[in-house]
């Protein structure tokens, strides 16, 4: 299993269990953005994941993603930077990408 493999099912245990508080993504690969940040909101009384994107130019970008989508959905944006903290109710978790990768 490689790193990859391990975070999406970090990932899919953090969004099946209900344990998210944050997740923030910074170091961003393009300087055009600053960070972003996922938590999880309810519309329409159905549970799902917000990703808050913040760019350089003062505008914040929000998109929504059901829950069933989530890990797949923050893997993809984590593409874009390179540091991943999950702020969760159980503990912690940091994933980096080295310019090694």
């Amino acid at each position: 299993m490689d790193n990859k493999d391990r975070l999406y099912a970090i990932l899919s245990d953090v969004f099946q269990s209900g344990t998210l508080k944050k997740a923030v993504l910074s170091r961003p690969q393009d300087p055009s953005l600053l960070r972003a940040e996922g938590r999880t909101v309810l519309l329409k009384e159905v549970p799902h994941l917000q990703i808050e994107t913040f760019t350089a130019s003062g505008k914040a970008l929000h998109r929504n993603f059901p829950l069933s989508e989530a890990p797949s959905a923050l893997l993809s944006e984590f593409s874009r930077y390179r540091q991943l903290n999950l702020l969760t109710t159980g503990g912690d978790v940091e994933a980096r990408i080295s310019s090694k990768g």
